[in-house]
């Protein structure tokens, strides 16, 4: 078992970061991976700078990118500017001949670096990178936990009908199930599947279920052409599927992952539009609960907040013998959220009375006075918001 005084934890304030690196804590490696590339995605700018001061190799390298190249896809530009400004490179090639500064031209900061003479996207990555954002915009607020999809090339809805030898559904029928999937039976509820045309082919789409990346709708699907399927697992996260000429040709794959160091250009650049373009949290993002009572939710489904940090919570309902757990004093906590560039508030639907203790006072204060709101999410009975410090929606 390793020591863990030598473990260098990400998310703690930088002057207490610089003393456990002074006690002896290796800033080169630790039990999860290279202590610089941890920073650049879960640390905070100061912690970074901190970190960067006292590695040998600012360009050193772990699965096959730098700490710059992480801070680029995780959309932390503060922390890739500390890296950039102690030495960092960032027109060093890495996956699919990117470098984090080219690949920054296609995100949502373009000016993160001075841009050398020549360096441009082509047409085609320009287009490709201004569709990823009309497509994050259209769906912003859409609420894709529990989806099934199925996209299908070169046919139409009229054709996966025929195809699927499926039957049409009364509107009573459809306006009664959406308005509460739920309170259906699953063995009837995953029999309705909704279809429509798109250019290039058809949807076929179910909010509440997986029935459209099932293996034997795919491959009644995909004769003669191909389509993936999609489920968003609330559970264990997207599953997805792939079918071809009426034969499965990929299963449990993960729809967002990172790229492998093989994959060509097109598929890295995909692969990080698709990354700055997700509706909610990024790991290491805060989160607050208003009121406390509403960390309930996490625990009952963790996966929903896994990655992200409770910015209020001083002891666990275990530690604490709670059903909620307890939170820091006030003015603590107002200092937590203030280190933070993003929060998602997990709170009650709108309508219901505040709570008027401090700690809640001062949630609301801090993020109306320090933090803009970026988008809503409504799930049944709560009320979910993502605010962020000016330019980091």
């Amino acid at each position: 078992m390793s020591d863990p005084r030598a473990s260098v934890m990400c998310a703690v304030p930088a002057a207490r970061y610089g003393r456990r690196l002074d006690e002896g804590a290796d800033p080169e490696k630790s039990g999860g991976g290279v202590p610089l590339h941890r920073a650049a995605v879960f640390g905070s700018p100061e912690v970074v700078a901190e970190l960067a001061g006292r590695v040998a190799d600012m360009d050193a390298v772990e699965h096959g990118v730098t700490a710059l190249w992480e801070a680029v896809v995780a959309k932390k530009p503060e922390n890739a500017r500390a890296l950039a400004d102690a030495g960092a490179d960032p027109w060093r090639p890495a996956l699919g001949g990117w470098s984090p500064g080219r690949l920054s031209l296609a995100g949502p900061t373009p000016d993160l670096f001075q841009v050398p003479e020549g360096v441009r996207l082509t047409h085609a990555e320009r287009a490709a990178a201004d569709e990823a954002a009309r497509l994050a915009s259209a769906l912003s607020t859409f609420h894709y936990d529990g989806t099934g999809l199925a996209c299908v090339a070169s046919i139409d809805a009229a054709e996966a009908f025929r195809r699927l030898q499926a039957a049409p559904v009364g509107d009573d029928v459809v306006e009664e199930l959406l308005e509460d999937p739920f309170a259906y039976d699953m063995d009837e509820s995953l029999r309705i599947i909704g279809v429509t045309c798109v250019p290039g082919g058809c949807v076929l789409t179910q909010p509440w279920g997986y029935a459209p990346q099932m293996p034997g709708v795919l491959t009644r699907l995909s004769a003669d052409t191909v389509c993936y399927g999609l489920y968003a697992n609330p559970k264990s996260g997207n599953q997805g599927s792939i079918a071809r000429h009426g034969r499965m040709e990929g299963s449990d794959l993960h729809p967002g992952g990172g790229p492998y160091d093989d994959e060509p250009s097109e598929d890295v650049l995909a692969s990080y539009l698709l990354r700055t373009t997700r509706k909610a949290s990024l790991p290491g993002d805060g989160v607050v609960y208003l009121p406390l009572r509403r960390r309930i939710w996490s625990m009952a489904h963790p996966w929903a907040a896994r990655g992200l940090h409770d910015v209020g919570l001083d002891r666990s309902p275990a530690a604490s013998h709670t059903l909620y757990g307890t939170e820091v004093a006030a003015e603590r906590l107002r200092v937590r959220m203030l280190s933070q560039s993003r929060i998602v508030a997990v709170g009650d639907p709108p309508g219901q009375p505040r709570d008027r203790d401090p700690r809640e006072r001062t949630k609301r204060q801090v993020l109306a006075d320090h933090f803009e709101k970026c988008r809503v999410l409504r799930p049944q009975g709560a009320h979910i918001t993502l605010y962020a410090r000016p330019g980091h929606c």
